[in-house]
Order: structure tokens, then sequence, then C-alpha cells
């Protein structure tokens, strides 16, 4: 019940092994013994669980190899109120346990880091859910710096999911885009981070263009990075949203398309047809949608050409079009446009 109740909870993102080979839904949680991997500041730790067979006995925990930190349980109050038969009671311990492994990771961190680096960092310290990890053997300094990004509204997302761990025996959880942090490594009394990017991994939600990161320049330093970043990544978070939406009100309109990008959201085909006329038409948007319409290709499905190509029109800017238009006004001046207007004679006379 206790490690059920550690795997439900989808803000930690927590994976979970028995110890003895069981991972996801192959976990025995009748085992005293138990290996859980939780993400922070862009790394996994590797923590061990072990039950004791006296149930009013808090468990005990094994931290990281080569890790230097041993919890104070002194001060570990939720070992204090360990009920087995309250299911939350494990929990409350992992996340308490988390809270003093971060302060142990930011008093290692002031130490290690110097100069400008701290203090840049200092401007930093107040964001809820600032991460770091010195690695003494490396002699590294990995950042999680949060990027506060709230897109609630995309409601798509909530339902997609992403990998929140690094390996095959990962469990899936939503993704919430205001949980996107930059994570950064730096060679202990470095400036310039040796690597920049940006988690969790989303790429089952959005593309990877849309999670460019801002090449660092000499320039730039810690508190830019993260401002360029996130104005970045607002863009283009807001240009696949309209994207998305603009495919859904297609779908509204016209009915079940034969199919569309449900990646990029940059491309749906529909079957229409007319006064007994039938043809294949896609819809492409640009790169500056909204600011340009899409491009619309009519494919005639009577074609006669060489290797079983349609004969095509395309359609560039001549039908109505205003970026200031929502999305479901632009899909019906579209549907208006090609019952009325368009002359489906073009079609048939695309025929080789």
């Amino acid at each position: 019940m206790q490690m059920e109740c550690v795997m439900r909870y989808p803000y930690l993102s927590i994976q979970i092994n028995d110890c003895a080979g069981g991972s996801g839904s192959n976990i025995n949680y009748n085992k005293l013994v138990y290996q859980i991997k939780i993400p922070f500041a862009g790394n996994l730790l590797t923590w061990e669980i072990l039950f004791s067979e006296d149930e009013s006995i808090p468990p005990d925990f094994i931290f990281d190899e080569g890790d230097e930190f041993a919890a104070d349980y002194f001060k570990v109050d939720s070992l204090e109120k360990w009920n087995l038969l309250k299911e939350a009671s494990l929990l409350f311990i992992i996340m308490e346990l988390l809270d003093h492994y971060k302060e142990y990771q930011e008093t290692k961190r002031t130490l290690v880091l110097n100069g400008t680096t701290k203090k840049e960092l200092v401007k930093l310290e107040g964001k809820k859910g600032l991460e770091s990890i010195v690695n003494d053997s490396l002699r590294k300094v990995h950042l999680s710096i949060p990027l506060e990004i709230d897109h609630d509204k995309m409601n798509r997302f909530k339902k997609r999911k992403y990998d929140a761990i690094y390996d095959k025996d990962s469990r899936l959880v939503e993704s919430r885009f205001k949980d996107f942090k930059l994570d950064l490594s730096f060679n202990v009394g470095s400036l310039k981070p040796t690597s920049i990017k940006i988690s969790p991994p989303a790429t089952f939600s959005v593309p990877e263009d849309v999670m460019e990161v801002p090449e660092w320049t000499d320039k730039m330093d810690v508190t830019k990075l993260v401002s360029t970043t996130k104005e970045l990544l607002s863009a283009n978070l807001s240009n696949f949203e309209i994207r998305y939406r603009f495919i859904q009100s297609m779908i509204k309109a016209f009915g079940p398309p034969l199919e569309f990008d449900d990646y990029e959201h940059k491309k749906i085909t529909m079957l229409l047809k007319k006064d007994g006329r039938a043809s294949v038409v896609s819809f492409t948007l640009r790169e500056d949608f909204p600011a340009n319409q899409p491009k619309i290709t009519f494919y005639n499905i009577a074609s006669t050409k060489k290797n079983s190509e349609l004969g095509e029109i395309t359609v560039g800017g001549d039908y109505p079009w205003s970026p200031r238009w929502n999305t479901d006004e632009m899909a019906k001046r579209i549907k208006d446009w090609i019952s009325s207007s368009f002359d489906w004679k073009r079609v048939d006379k695309s025929i080789v």
C-alpha cells in the first residue's frame, strides 16, 4: 500500500524496483527492500528503502553510493509520524528527505561556486523548484532552474504523456508545461555551461524544434540564458498551440480527415466532394502561420499520371484569410470558399 501510493504520486515521477527484478506493473509489493529512482536536477537519485519486519518501525534508507548525504533522522518529523496503515506515510517521508537533500546540495553549491556564477545564482535563489547537485568525483555542478511557463489552457497536453525517467522501465505520468526546467551543467570554477537542455523530456507532446535552447554566447550569463529560453519556449509553444487549435477547428468544420499530422500539426488531408466530384485536399501550414494562410492542394483522384501520381492544383493566397480570426472562423471561411467560390473544374483539368 505504501509503495503503491508513492508510485501513483505524479509530481515526483518516481520509478520503483523491488530489488528482485520486478518493476512497473511487475513489482512485488510484499518485499522488504525496494530501490527508487527520483529525477532531481537533471539526474536520477537512487535510494534504497529497507522495511522492518516490525511494522511499527519506520523504514530505513540507503542513499546514493558515493554521495556524502546522510539525513539527520531526528530532524525528519514524518518518521516520528510513521503509520503503516496510513498509505501516504512513506510518501511524506520521501518528500521530507528530498527537502533535506536539497538543503544539503545548496550548501555544497555555495561552497564550490565562486565569483560571477555565484552572484548570478543569488538572483535565482528565490525561484521555487530550483535544484542543484554537486558531483565531487566529476567536479561538476548540475543546476535545474524552473522556467515558470504555465500552459494549463492547453488541455490536449494534459492527456499526452512523457517518459519521466530515462530507461526502459520508466512509467508514464502526465506532462505539465509549468514543470519545464532548464538543466545546466558547469565545471567547477567555470562560468560557461558544458551542457544545456530543457527538462522534463516532452518529445511525446511537442516537436523537438519547439524545445530549442538559445545558443550560449560569451556575453550571456545564467540569468540571461533563463529569461531568453523562457521567451523562446513561450513563443514556440504559442505557435504550436494555435496550429493544434486550427487542425481541431478544421476537423470540426469538415468532419473526420483522411489523415493529419498529430506531432507538429502542420498538415491535414481530407476527402471532399461537390456536385458529384471528389478530390483529396491537403491543407499545409506554413512556418509563419497564422500570419500567412495555409497552402491548399487539390489532388485529382481520377488522374492517369504515371507512377500513380495524382494531378494537383495548389492554391496559394487567393481565398479569404485574416490572422486575427479565431481558428473556428478560419476553418469556416475556408469551407465556405471551397463550397461556393472555388472552381472545381480546375481539378478536372489536372488529369493527364
